[in-house]
């Protein structure tokens, strides 16, 4: 009797090894086909940028990395500019916030490589981390101007100190009645959901904030009179070849309307599929966190005069400060976003075709991608855009709903050096004012 069932298990062992074999070849015919589809899909000069390998390059000490990012981001040394020109004030600026190499990454520089006139573009890549791949891979970006800058206080740099990580800190979870009987670092700055300090969290926003400073206050600095917009990316994103043209095209809609602050070309719900030529002005819905946003100098120094509502507000994303700053701003009302109501804009790890939250393939979701703009090739560029304005009543949340943080920015040390990263531009206006207040 033993015998038997001992011969009878053996045979489910075997056929559970069996079955895990198949299901393990289905797997991997399954991603050979992903990605024999895409490949198909991408054009050959393209190729190169999902093609990239990544080496093994050997880990840097923390001083070095603090000098090799010092040295780089005091000299503006913009790529390319041998075959498309210096900067002007008709260049279109894109910055584009990256915290890792990733496959994401390597989709985002395919699809700009395919955007009708990126010859025209500067692209500026803000890294939060330092990495000899991602700088070969950027490096081998032949279709337009690049410039890398590197953020000087990210957690790569400072790991074992504020602003990253320290072992006085209190744990981010960690219930405020033992913070305080263990007297750690910021028990007595809890956020709004009663949480303390989260690094990770924390940098996003500065990042966000020292890259905007960057750009406008040092990198177009060198460009006189420049009035065209900034568009600010994140680097998990795929953008359709008609990208730049709805920029520029909602970009003389908006100077010509006069009450627009922002451009978008994100999707916001799972209906886009009716307006492929429709834009929407609203005011900045409190729920809707863009990927791909767009403004200009004038709304910059709008953001910088009310620097200290952004550094204030106890939240750390940085779309909802952005938020919290057109809402509590004095004498001024909310800030406007114009919208495209079809998006040129699609996360590449979002199941969006899959109207699910679970996690997606990202190559089957490029195909995906790629499969739509193939299929509205000929809707794409259109020749006149329809603008749509919502009525909004007096119970309409847009308007009235009071803004708040989410939480995740209580800590004054994270304040305090977000107000430092703007003195420069304070003391800029500062010093416009007292002159002229001279020649009165």
């Amino acid at each position: 009797m033993g015998k038997r069932v001992e011969r009878i298990l053996k045979k489910l062992r075997n056929t559970f090894l069996v079955l895990i074999l198949l299901f393990l070849l289905i797997v991997y015919q399954s991603k050979k086909m992903h990605n024999q589809r895409v490949a198909m899909q991408i054009p050959n000069n393209a190729l190169k940028y999902i093609l990239f390998e990544k080496s093994k390059g050997r880990p840097k000490d923390i001083i070095q990395l603090r000098t090799i990012v010092s040295h780089h981001n005091k000299k503006i040394n913009i790529l390319n500019s041998d075959n498309f020109g210096p900067i002007t004030n008709n260049t279109i600026v894109f910055a584009i916030t990256v915290d890792k190499f990733s496959i994401n990454l390597q989709f985002l520089i395919v699809s700009l490589s395919q955007i009708r006139g990126i010859h025209q573009v500067l692209l500026v890549f803000s890294h939060s981390i330092y990495d000899e791949d991602i700088n070969k891979l950027i490096g081998t970006i032949d279709f337009c101007r690049v410039l890398q800058i590197y953020y000087p206080y990210s957690l790569q740099m400072y790991p074992d100190e504020f602003p990253g990580y320290s072992l006085q800190d209190c744990p981010h979870d960690m219930d405020m009645k033992t913070a305080r009987a263990i007297n750690c670092t910021g028990f007595l700055f809890p956020d709004i959901r009663g949480h303390f300090r989260d690094p990770k969290h924390v940098q996003q926003k500065q990042h966000w904030w020292w890259t905007a400073n960057v750009v406008f206050e040092s990198v177009l600095s060198i460009v006189m009179d420049y009035e065209r917009v900034v568009v600010f990316l994140n680097d998990d994103i795929y953008l359709l070849k008609d990208f730049l043209y709805m920029i520029l095209f909602m970009e003389k809609i908006s100077n010509d309307l006069g009450t627009c602050e922002f451009l978008t070309l994100d999707h916001r719900n799972l209906n886009f599929l009716r307006s492929i030529d429709g834009l929407e002005l609203t005011p900045w819905d409190l729920n809707y966190e863009p990927s791909a946003l767009a403004f200009d100098f004038n709304v910059w120094n709008s953001i910088v005069s009310n620097y200290d509502l952004f550094c204030a507000v106890d939240d750390s994303s940085w779309t909802r400060s952005l938020i919290y700053v057109s809402d509590k701003r004095k004498k001024a009302s909310r800030f406007r976003i114009l919208s495209s109501m079809f998006p040129r804009t699609y996360k590449i790890n979002s199941c969006m075709f899959e109207r699910t939250l679970e996690y997606c393939d990202i190559k089957e979701n490029v195909y995906q991608i790629l499969e739509l703009q193939k299929n509205l090739n000929d809707f794409l560029f259109p020749t006149h855009l329809e603008l749509y304005i919502p009525i909004q009543d007096e119970d309409d949340p847009l308007v009235n709903d009071d803004v708040v943080g989410f939480g995740g920015w209580s800590d004054p040390r994270d304040k305090d050096m977000c107000d430092n990263i703007t003195l420069s531009k304070i003391k800029k206006i500062v010093l416009g004012m007292r002159n002229e207040i001279a020649q009165f």
